[in-house]
């Protein structure tokens, strides 16, 4: 798998970085990656996440997965609060709207990812959400467009 390094500067330490469990997919609600690269560079942004996967498939990493990267807000996942904490913030190149699917060489990479996460951290799968189960009421993505069922299905298949 290959990974692009590209940093950015809106991050922090994770109070313990050891604490690596769940993996957050959004929609970056733009057409590209530099859209949303240039969005986690600008100082007036403040976010960021770990990793950002272009619709061909290109994957970067934005910041180290010790690293608290600034992408899932005022959060909550099974009863713990503050995700960034202890999550993967991964974005998907998507408009969030019905009409932008997910293409497939997206879905491949995500996949392919969240996989070596999941095996990486021990991750389990109750535990790879969207930014909507996280944040309901307040945020939407990665949208209705998203295949959870076919994508939670084949990254079952990779993790058994």
């Amino acid at each position: 798998m290959k990974i692009t390094q590209i940093p950015v500067p809106h991050f922090s330490k994770r109070t313990d970085p050891g604490i690596i469990n769940a993996i957050v997919i959004h929609a970056t609600a733009n057409r590209s990656s530099s859209e949303t690269l240039n969005w986690f560079e600008n100082k007036a942004s403040g976010v960021s996440s770990h990793y950002v996967i272009d619709k061909n498939g290109d994957i970067i990493q934005c910041v180290s997965d010790t690293d608290k990267a600034w992408h899932a807000g005022d959060s909550d996942l099974w009863g713990v609060p503050n995700a960034n904490e202890f999550s993967i913030g991964i974005e998907l190149v998507n408009l969030n709207n019905d009409k932008d699917e997910y293409t497939p060489e997206q879905m491949a990479s995500l996949i392919e990812l969240c996989t070596e996460l999941c095996s990486t951290y021990n991750i389990p799968l109750n535990r790879v959400v969207g930014h909507q189960d996280i944040s309901p009421g307040r945020k939407t993505d990665p949208g209705k467009q998203f295949p959870w069922k076919e994508f939670l299905i084949a990254l079952g298949g990779h993790l058994a």
